[in-house]
């Protein structure tokens, strides 16, 4: 996806299609593009992955595109995410906390699945940033609205079956009063404390983290990473097929507390 993904913002960047309209116009008499003349983006098409030096001189030429290959689409660490680089998740995931919480470092030790509460509370409690968060008090709250709209949502889409997350989106994306309130930066951060909860020896850590990006790749991933969302999506779907957990919506009861965010299990 990395190397399809590059090659996309290459093309996209010099004006052509394809890697033979590429390969033509970097043969052009006084192309700007002459530089890259002689690379075979035949081959990078078929699947071979470009090295670090062919990759920055394209970005000396067609300036941005190196970041695309490097780290992924909005100059987000993407792809070390979707890896599962711990040390990037966890970074990923202290942004979004340290953006929306003063008190960002108690909210840190509390457990993977509290990381999706913040999250939860970011997107429907109106949370401003810098905000103090009184964890206990917040995560009770939060439990008691999330379930009404739960709720609320179930009955008026009548899908008793269908994951929460995904109501909320489609409830979010069909109300001409209210924005979608993601962005690809707070759904990396998703995808981030999953990649840590799932990890977690809590069994109900795990099942909801599961089933929270579940939900959240039922559209919303899809939705806020633009041109490069149906691919990031469907590249989760596969990490969540092979995860082995089976998400279940067991918000309660929780045990608290719990292991702390970037604990070793």
């Amino acid at each position: 996806m990395k190397r399809r993904l590059w090659l996309r913002a290459v093309y996209a960047r010099a004006g052509v299609e394809d890697g033979y309209q590429m390969t033509v116009a970097c043969r052009e008499a006084g192309s700007y593009l002459s530089a890259l003349e002689g690379l075979r983006w035949d081959r990078y098409e078929a699947g071979q992955l470009p090295q670090r030096r062919v990759v920055d001189m394209v970005n000396s030429v067609l300036t941005g595109t190196g970041s695309m290959f490097h780290e992924g689409p909005f100059d987000l660490p993407v792809w070390e995410v979707l890896e599962g680089n711990e040390k990037a998740c966890l970074k990923q995931v202290d942004h979004f906390l340290d953006y929306h919480y003063k008190n960002a470092g108690e909210v840190r030790l509390a457990e993977p699945l509290k990381a999706s509460w913040s999250f939860l509370h970011v997107q429907f409690a109106e949370v401003k940033p810098g905000e103090d968060w009184d964890l206990e008090d917040r995560f009770r709250k939060v439990t008691a609205c999330f379930r009404t709209l739960q709720a609320d949502l179930t009955v008026r889409h009548l899908k008793l079956d269908t994951n929460v997350y995904s109501l909320v989106f489609t409830e979010y994306q069909s109300s001409s009063d209210s924005e979608v309130p993601y962005s690809a930066s707070s759904l990396l951060a998703a995808i981030a404390m999953w990649q840590l909860a799932i990890k977690c020896p809590v069994k109900s850590f795990r099942e909801h983290a599961q089933y929270f990006l579940e939900g959240l790749n039922q559209g919303a991933i899809a939705y806020e990473f633009d041109e490069f969302g149906k691919d990031i999506s469907e590249y989760m779907s596969v990490l969540l097929k092979n995860s082995g957990v089976v998400g279940k919506d067991n918000l309660l009861p929780l045990p608290m507390p719990g292991p702390r965010i970037g604990d070793k299990f």
